[in-house]
């Protein structure tokens, strides 16, 4: 998905080196490069930390690694993020993942998928900027490109001005 600059204008008057403009398409490039191989590693840690989990192959690591907890603090992972990994991987391996696909998404879908063709849409979802309305209607909830907002059904909160904090919910 590589990218060639334009000309040296930025559309709204700015004007731009040559060498600037390489510049931003050359690290635009590295961006893309870099998001497709995140994407990739989510696979490929997940794929390693099941092997290592299963038949307890982490023990082998040191005399000192007798649970998984301890393998994984040696290792410098949470015990969630393991699990979500290693998650990502058992449903989302037969999955082409989109470029830049977000782990936190791939992650909050998780518990919807139950099928290869559950993973594929909503990898395709996790991609779109209605993904956050996927995930409502799949909890049961009102999408909020469906809901009619409802006056009566409105609540205001209150936050002050000068420090920033939430005060909590106004009554009307």
């Amino acid at each position: 998905m590589k990218h060639t600059p334009p000309e040296t204008s930025n559309g709204v008057g700015t004007f731009y080196g040559r060498r600037d403009v390489e510049e931003v398409f050359n690290t635009t490039n590295r961006i893309l490069t870099n998001l497709t191989r995140a994407t990739h590693f989510f696979l490929e840690i997940g794929r390693d930390l099941a092997w290592m989990r299963e038949g307890r192959r982490y023990r082998l690591y040191g005399e000192h690694i007798r649970r998984w907890s301890d393998y994984l603090l040696e290792i410098g992972l949470k015990k969630s993020t393991a699990n979500n990994l290693i998650q990502i991987y058992q449903k989302y391996r037969t999955v082409k993942l989109p470029p830049g696909v977000s782990y936190r998404r791939l992650v909050i879908a998780l518990p919807f998928i139950k099928t290869p063709k559950d993973a594929e849409e909503w990898v395709r979802l996790a991609a779109t900027p209605g993904f956050g309305d996927a995930i409502r209607e799949a909890r049961g909830r009102c999408p909020t490109d469906q809901c009619e907002h409802p006056q009566d059904q409105a609540e205001f909160f209150v936050r002050c001005g000068r420090c920033g904090k939430w005060l909590g919910k106004k009554e009307l």
